[in-house]
């Protein structure tokens, strides 16, 4: 082999030559290299390298890096040895279907799963939009500003508006309770319960006659309904007619499906209480605790009993067990009163009397303490 000339090899000193049977020849780099190279050129040793003295690769510490395995050459496509000899693979592109693990690859299972679950949403909500409109056949309708889409029979539209009626009575809102049911009677004049509830809000408002003349014209279309019986006797109680009271008071028991009779038991017990009839009135109480045993009414009247018979270690059990149910009222807090003053127990004496004097200042058991009236 002949030496380069002095000048060409110091313009050549960057210079190396592609391996040709390493794949590291540009293409079609052989026929072009014959067609336009006379003999005795450049590269007339095809394995030769040119030398880097600038770049020098530092020699390898034993036992830094894992040793090769036997015979390279052979698990090669075609025995060439290249820098990275088992990587030969990355230069092609990977199956997308290959089972092995990849860079990220469980963040990318994992927005996957998040994207295909937002899909899965975004599909649901739109076939519920879509439902929803195949489902609609009419524009819902609007009576009086008050409910929108309210069910156009007249018999569910008067049940309805009694019913909220009958929240808004609850609540003490007389006004808007009789709105309701001005609504409700101008939809079913004939459904008894909304007669039944005006005479409960004229009762409230001191209306008697308009309250009387509600209840009768609610029984003129009902007369069986144990709610309506219940009712009226309420008022008639109320009204100082105890003994007509009763006697729709027992018409309400005696119907199988009403659902608390021990309601009107109590009441019975209550108003007959008012004529001073302890005996049946006892009896009452008994029959409304038997079928509620936590019904505070009957606990804390039958309590007053037990007080005025002389049965006070009961009276306190009952008065006590009152309190425990509900909020104590200026009556259970002053049959209390009277009990452990009876009993001789002065610390309780005395913190009833604080309750009393705390949360019930105006009320009459509060004067009456005050006076010192205890019987």
């Amino acid at each position: 082999m002949q030496p380069l000339p002095p000048e060409s090899a110091a313009r050549l000193h960057h210079s190396r030559v592609r391996h040709a049977r390493g794949r590291e020849r540009r293409g079609r780099a052989s026929a072009r290299t014959g067609s336009c190279r006379a003999p005795g050129a450049l590269q007339v040793q095809p394995d030769s390298v040119q030398s880097f003295p600038a770049f020098r690769v530092s020699p390898l510490e034993p036992g830094a890096d894992p040793a090769l395995r036997r015979d390279p050459a052979a698990r090669r496509p075609d025995g060439d040895h290249a820098q990275d000899p088992r990587r030969w693979h990355r230069g092609r592109l990977r199956s997308a279907c290959r089972r092995c693990g990849r860079p990220h690859a469980a963040q990318r299972t994992a927005h996957s799963s998040e994207r295909g679950a937002r899909v899965k949403r975004l599909l649901y909500l739109v076939f519920l939009a879509l439902a929803g409109c195949a489902g609609q056949t009419s524009e819902p309708s609007v009576d009086t500003g008050t409910i929108v889409g309210e069910v156009g029979e007249p018999r569910n539209r008067a049940k309805i508006h009694t019913e909220l009626a009958a929240q808004y009575y609850s609540r003490g809102n007389m006004g808007v309770a009789l709105e309701e049911l001005r609504i409700a009677a101008a939809a079913d004049p004939s459904y008894a319960p909304t007669q039944s509830m005006f005479g409960l809000v004229y009762m409230d408002l001191r209306e008697n006659q308009l309250a009387e003349s509600s209840f009768e014209r609610a029984l003129r279309l009902s007369p069986n309904d144990p709610d309506i019986n219940h009712n009226y006797g309420v008022f008639l109680c109320q009204t100082r007619r105890e003994g007509q009271a009763i006697t729709y008071f027992l018409q309400a028991i005696r119907n199988p499906l009403y659902a608390a009779p021990w309601k009107s038991y109590s009441a019975a017990g209550v108003c007959t209480l008012r004529t001073n009839n302890l005996k049946d009135a006892e009896e009452f109480f008994k029959r409304a605790l038997r079928l509620d045993p936590e019904e505070p009414i009957s606990l804390l009247s039958l309590g007053q009993i037990r007080y005025r018979q002389g049965s006070l270690d009961e009276a306190r059990k009952l008065v006590s067990q009152h309190n425990k149910l509900v909020a104590p009222s200026a009556e259970s807090l002053w049959l209390a009163l009277r009990i452990e003053r009876k009993l001789g127990e002065r610390v309780a004496e005395q913190s009833y009397a604080n309750q009393l004097r705390r949360r019930f200042p105006g009320s009459p058991e509060y004067q009456a303490l005050q006076r010192g009236s205890f019987d």
